[in-house]
């Protein structure tokens, strides 16, 4: 009769009994190879939870879980087991066996590919198996296969040391014994498959702090995972980016990657779809030599203006962040992306469901606007904070500094302008009835007429005039039909209806103002 193993026992993420429990900071359990792979994908958030995760999260040992488990393997009908019946005490003497035969001076090659098969197969999932392994000092032994001239050796042995390095304490241990120099090797040397494997191992053996550094550091590593980008094809070389990734979250490994070339090529193959180079992109800009190798690239732009328009969520994240980052840095760069219509772009995005997205592009058009007086959409920024869930405090925490800092041409009433506005914003959330909407519409409008009469004493470009004078009317209409409203018993979502009707036509007025020569 199959025994039923309870819910808890089972990882929520491959719905399979755990063997190596281990607790997230959210305080979620999980297996530790699984969790493992989420991480490593690039995930820092609670898969569960979605809260985010710090970023080098700790895998603490659930040992109370790991017992209840094991116990719960045994029968209780049996208080005695066969030993040879138990599959934990088989594995462990069949593991025994497998190592003799390895290291043992007259293991042939039949023999050694035997082993190091079977314990690549046991490792995977087995914690237990893997600690057996480095404990009996086999490990040399298998690097040593590494270095065999035989491709199905050298890939067995590979994925057994990948196994390995699962375990966070040989990670250190196994860049002790040598292991990153010989993976080298093989990359450079092994077939597209044993390439693929040694930079997942590099990836892998990274997410120690320590590791990083050490990788980075070692002659030749840094270039020849370049080198798989430049010349490799399909897995080996989403397995180098990944790799570089993992290995540029060190800071001084990012100079060493852009000084081995790893720009243009990367340009290229995030160009053709690999959303991996852009994350690595994205590292590099935080640099300067980064910053300054991406705008000697023909058709930068272009690759992250696609990834935008076409690429994953994460793409996207990642696309706007290294766009803003080289925009704050580099004036031609600014205007080049208004010409590609980056700025249009963005604003579709600020109302996005992703958070990240949503933050991103706000940060890039904000970034734009700063290069010429955008009035009309730093109002549409301050329009799209206004609905979000909590747009008082957005209201407060953005609206003075932004306009405080980009429209300086209409005199310094627009410190006290939006002063104004913020604390009426903050004084009507308060308030119980729907008044409030017509108290701050006709604050807003009193305040926009005071500054366009502020024009006819100061020397303003007629256009910046002209548009000042849109967003008056603009206002002041929704000012009138919002007291209409209100005179006649409309609740607060016919106001809000009423109001997004308003932001059509500033969102309106401000495409045509991109479009326009003035911008």
């Amino acid at each position: 009769m199959a025994t039923h193993f309870p819910d808890d026992f089972k990882c929520p993420i491959s719905l399979q009994i755990m063997s190596d429990p281990v607790i997230l900071s959210s305080g979620h359990t999980f297996d530790r190879s699984s969790i493992q792979r989420w991480l490593d994908s690039g995930h820092r958030t609670c898969p569960i939870t979605k809260l985010p995760l710090p970023e080098y999260p700790r895998l603490i040992p659930n040992y109370a879980l790991r017992s209840l488990i094991s116990s719960f393997t045994i029968p209780k009908s049996q208080p005695d087991p066969d030993p040879y019946w138990n599959p934990n005490l088989s594995k462990k003497y069949q593991t025994q066996f497998l190592i003799s035969a390895l290291v043992s001076p007259s293991s042939n090659l039949e023999s050694s590919l035997h082993s190091l098969s079977q314990l690549a197969r046991l490792t995977k999932l087995d914690p237990g198996i893997r600690r057996q392994i480095t404990e009996s000092g086999a490990v040399s032994v298998v690097l040593d296969c590494v270095d065999s001239t035989e491709s199905e050796i050298q890939e067995k042995a590979l994925a057994l040391l990948l196994n390995l390095s699962l375990d966070d304490d040989n990670k250190v241990g196994l860049v002790a014994e040598g292991v990153i120099g010989r993976v080298i090797k093989v990359i450079r040397a092994g077939t597209p498959s044993s390439r693929a494997i040694g930079c997942t191992m590099l990836t892998s053996l990274a997410v120690v702090q320590v590791n990083k550094a050490t990788i980075g550091a070692y002659p030749n590593a840094v270039k020849t995972l370049i080198w798989v980008l430049y010349n490799g094809k399909g897995r080996e070389v989403r397995e180098a980016a990944t790799a570089l990734y993992a290995i540029c979250s060190f800071v001084d490994n990012r100079k060493r990657a852009v000084e081995c070339g790893a720009v243009p090529i990367l340009m290229r193959i995030g160009g053709m779809g690999l959303e991996r180079a852009v994350e690595v992109l994205t590292l590099l800009v935080k640099c300067k030599e980064g910053r300054e190798e991406m705008r000697k690239v023909n058709g930068c732009l272009e690759v992250f203006v696609k990834v935008i328009r076409n690429g994953s969520e994460r793409g996207v994240q990642c696309a706007l962040l290294t766009l803003n980052c080289l925009c704050c840095f580099a004036e031609e760069m600014c205007v080049e992306a208004k010409k590609d219509g980056v700025l249009e772009i963005c604003v579709g995005f600020l109302d996005d469901e992703n958070e990240r997205v949503r933050r991103n592009a706000a940060t890039l058009v904000q970034t734009l606007s700063c290069r010429g007086p955008n009035v009309l959409v730093e109002m549409w920024l301050f329009a799209a904070l206004l609905f979000t869930d909590h747009w008082p405090c957005c209201v407060l925490k953005v609206i003075a500094p932004a306009f405080n800092s980009r429209i300086d041409w209409v005199g310094e009433s627009s410190a006290v302008l939006f002063s104004n506005i913020g604390l009426t914003v903050l004084e009507c959330s308060f308030l119980s009835h729907d008044w409030w909407w017509f108290s701050f519409t006709e604050l807003v409008s009193k305040e926009l007429h005071a500054l366009l009469s502020l024009t006819c004493t100061k020397y303003i470009k007629p256009w910046k005039v002209v548009w000042l004078d849109h967003l008056c009317q603009f206002w002041d209409l929704f000012f009138l039909r919002s007291g209409i409203r209100i005179a006649s018993g409309s609740n607060a979502d016919e106001l809000k209806d009423l109001y997004a009707l308003f932001l059509c036509s500033i969102q309106k007025a401000m495409v045509l103002a991109i479009k326009s020569q003035f911008w």
